[in-house]
This record gives structure tokens, C-alpha cells and sequence, in this order.
């Protein structure tokens, strides 16, 4: 009995480090770590009325056009109601990763939604979420554009929040993510 409740604690802790995996590891749970590079490689157009534009399959997308199900990213700025009466350009630039943090959003789902092949779900009951990865980000440039952000949505226990691998297959060519050389291991 001690033998497997030592077997379960080990297996429970093995999944909570993979949970809290950093690094520029494509595994599941994967997270850019501070440091990390963020290049701009042309320029992208926030439109007026907004303070985000977002990124999927490689290309600005509106808002409405996301498939909400598969991995987006989006640009985050802090503009005054001043400043959004007028489009806003976040030109190429590189900027740094500061802080990292995930973050679960909960819906309740009393719209009908596709959820990759399985039939409409529907119902009050049932809930959805959106898994973000959160980046606090600085370039000396652009202090106005501060959050980049990367999230799915779906269901409960069905996705996960993206990963390394998936955020740069779905900043495409538009942006570059550059995770910093892992330091050598001591001997």
C-alpha cells in the first residue's frame, strides 16, 4: 500500500512540474521565459475603435474572424480614449519578454459552438474557457505596447494552453519568438 502511494505522488509530481515547464521546450505546457525575444518583422496595424490586434495561421485577423478553438495571439496597447479614434501602427521592433503568467478565463456556453469535428454543444450548463499565456513585454521604442497575449478556447479538459511550438506556428512569418540559449550545466 506505502509502495503505491509513494508510485501516485511521484506520478502526481512528475505531471505538476510539466505543468509548470519554462524554457524553450515545445512540450505541453511549455512557457517562453523572461528574456525572451519578441521580433516584429513588419509592421502591424491596430485598428481605430481598438486597443489589440490579433494574430492567427500567420496573418492579422479581426476580432470576429478568429477560430476561436485554435491558438490566436494578440497585441495589447495602452492607448487613451483619445488615441482610439485613430488607427495605430506597432512597427518592426524587437522586444523583451518581462513576465510570464497564465491565466483562465471561464464562459458560460449558451451559444451553440464547433469544437474542432464533435458536434454542437449547446446548453447553459456546460462552460467553455480561454487558456492565455500572458507577456509582459518592453521595447524602449513602443512603451505604448506592453501585453502580448496567446490563448485558446474550447472546452474544459479538452485544451491546453498553447504552447512554445504553437505560438510561433501561429505568429507565422509576421513574428519572430526567440527564447534565450539555455545556460551550460555546471560540472
Amino acid at each position: 500500500m506505502l509502495i503505491v502511494r509513494m508510485a501516485t505522488a511521484a506520478s502526481l509530481l512528475c505531471l505538476l512540474s510539466a505543468c509548470a515547464s519554462t524554457g524553450s521546450g515545445d512540450g505541453w505546457g511549455s512557457l517562453p521565459p523572461a528574456g525572451t525575444r519578441l521580433t516584429i518583422n513588419q509592421d502591424v496595424v491596430v485598428p481605430a475603435g481598438t486597443s489589440r490586434v490579433f494574430i492567427q495561421y500567420g496573418n492579422v485577423v479581426p476580432h470576429r474572424a478568429l477560430n476561436q478553438p485554435f491558438p490566436y495571439c494578440k497585441f495589447q496597447l495602452n492607448r487613451s480614449r483619445e488615441e482610439l479614434g485613430q488607427p495605430h501602427t506597432i512597427v518592426a521592433d524587437e522586444f523583451v519578454i518581462e513576465k510570464v503568467y497564465r491565466r483562465v478565463d471561464r464562459y458560460s456556453a449558451g451559444v451553440p459552438v464547433q469544437v474542432a469535428a464533435a458536434p454542437l454543444i449547446r446548453g447553459g450548463d456546460r462552460s467553455a474557457e480561454t487558456l492565455a499565456v500572458t507577456m509582459e513585454i518592453v521595447s524602449p521604442r513602443q512603451p505604448e505596447v506592453d501585453r502580448f497575449v496567446c490563448a485558446a478556447w474550447g472546452e474544459p479538459d479538452i485544451f491546453n494552453f498553447p504552447s512554445v511550438a504553437e505560438i510561433r506556428r501561429t505568429l507565422g512569418e509576421i513574428i519572430t519568438l526567440t527564447t534565450p540559449a539555455p545556460e551550460p550545466a555546471a560540472n
